[in-house]
């Protein structure tokens, strides 16, 4: 259970990010809890589904996996994609 209404999905730039749950998160040494968000995606270079957390605000989410991790490095268009 995510806690979103079933179907809700976010789309950033042609990639789809659905989320999975929501668990909250203490930080070390503090009592803080944070909610953190899982959400499920493909990797916009190689299509691989991935899982990434973030927090309630979602800013700037991981758009590729680890295999294909390419910091700094902007992620091209939905349209203009090369088949892998």
């Amino acid at each position: 259970m995510s806690g979103f209404p079933d179907g809700f999905e976010i789309d950033v730039g042609g990639q789809v990010f659905r989320p999975l749950r929501v668990q909250t998160h203490t930080k070390a040494g503090a009592a803080v809890v944070i909610p953190v968000v899982y959400w499920q995606t493909e990797c916009a270079d190689c299509g691989a589904v991935m899982e990434l957390f973030t927090l309630l605000r979602f800013r700037h989410p991981r758009r590729r996996c680890d295999a294909c991790a390419a910091p700094g490095k902007r992620v091209r268009p939905a349209g203009k994609r090369r088949a892998a």
